[in-house]
């Protein structure tokens, strides 16, 4: 033991200061323990993804992140831009339709036209992306022109034929797909479509939770 008489009266009986000068003082080792404890707890923090942003980065690390800006619609079509080939047809947000909570869009020609809202995205050549989203219809037909026509309501390439499966007439909510082949692009202009190259259609489609995925490489 160390004598105590050199100290001062308030540390004579002070049990952790008298500890302290001991390494194997069962204080210090319990004290030592707890800050070790803490650094592996603030190092793991900072290094260990959060649960709830793990597939937010699993996405992004695999590709597979949606690259449509403002796919839900939900800031209604910011980051789109809208055409009507003859002027007659009109898009816009939609609160009083959604599909499973999300938000849409609606596309309504008044008489017949092609109508698009779509957006440019940047693409790699020689990748395979997949274009889906779901779509409403209601009283889509064809155009007196062409009275055989299934141009339907789709996503579309703008200005081009390829597009998803057509949905005619009056529908529920169909989900639909297309490949889009980037073989020497570096962007692609694509999008909700009511109408095609070439067909007008009248009526009214509803498009939501639109997404573009990198799948793999593209077919030759």
């Amino acid at each position: 033991m160390i004598a105590r008489q050199g100290f001062p009266p308030r540390l004579r009986n002070n049990a952790s200061f008298h500890c302290g000068m001991f390494p194997d003082c069962p204080a210090m080792i319990s004290s030592r323990k707890t800050s070790i404890r803490l650094l592996i707890a603030s190092i793991l923090a900072l290094t260990l993804p959060h649960p709830g942003h793990a597939g937010l980065l699993d996405e992004r690390r695999d590709g597979n992140s949606n690259l449509l800006q403002n796919g839900d619609f939900s800031k209604g079509i910011e980051g789109w831009k809208f055409n009507a080939h003859l002027k007659q047809g009109k898009a816009e947000a939609d609160s009083s339709v959604s599909h499973d909570g999300k938000p849409s869009v609606r596309i309504e020609n008044f008489t017949a036209d092609d109508s698009q809202l779509s957006q440019v995205v940047q693409v790699k050549p020689g990748k395979l992306y997949r274009l889906a989203g779901w779509i409403k219809t209601d009283k889509v037909t064809p155009g007196r022109a062409n009275p055989k026509s299934t141009a339907g309501a789709s996503l579309a390439i703008r200005e081009g034929f390829l597009k998803s499966a057509a949905i005619n007439k009056t529908q529920d909510w169909k989900h639909v797909t297309v490949d889009i082949a980037a073989m020497d692009k570096n962007d692609i202009d694509i999008g909700p479509r009511l109408g095609a190259f070439g067909g007008t259609v009248t009526g009214t489609a509803w498009f939501a939770d639109l997404t573009l995925k990198e799948v793999g490489p593209a077919r030759k």
